[in-house]
């Protein structure tokens, strides 16, 4: 796991036919903001996968926790309106991987994408 600063170095460095994934949630354990100031670090080319989730965490960036893909401090409407505006034709993956409390894992992953398609709506429709 890296920054996304660390990715866009990493791939400068790396021939043009050379992609990478995107996870607008890991940079956050690192005390970066994956969005607006990671993503406008990359060349948009070079992202051929996004994981999406959603991420919660104290003040500095500590102690994060992942939750439902609409909530959390990872401004994925804004995410995926950057996406739109700059072509992206990669994939896109929700990245579910906690159980939230008084729902089992599977519950979990369906609410976490229902609200995830939400946000994708949201994001279509304004962006």
């Amino acid at each position: 796991m890296g920054t996304v600063h660390e990715l866009a170095t990493m791939l400068a460095s790396l021939p043009s036919n050379v992609g990478a994934n995107y996870d607008v949630g890991a940079p956050l354990w690192l005390g970066e903001i994956p969005y607006p100031d990671g993503y406008e670090a990359l060349d948009p080319k070079r992202i051929w996968n996004a994981h999406l989730r959603g991420a919660q965490c104290s003040p500095g960036y500590k102690d994060c926790q992942e939750t439902f893909a609409d909530q959390g401090q990872i401004d994925l409407k804004g995410r995926l309106q950057a996406f739109l505006r700059d072509g992206y034709r990669g994939t896109l993956s929700l990245e579910c991987e906690f159980t939230a409390q008084g729902l089992a894992q599977t519950e979990t992953a369906t609410r976490s994408l229902d609200g995830l398609l939400k946000v994708m709506s949201d994001a279509a429709a304004s962006g």
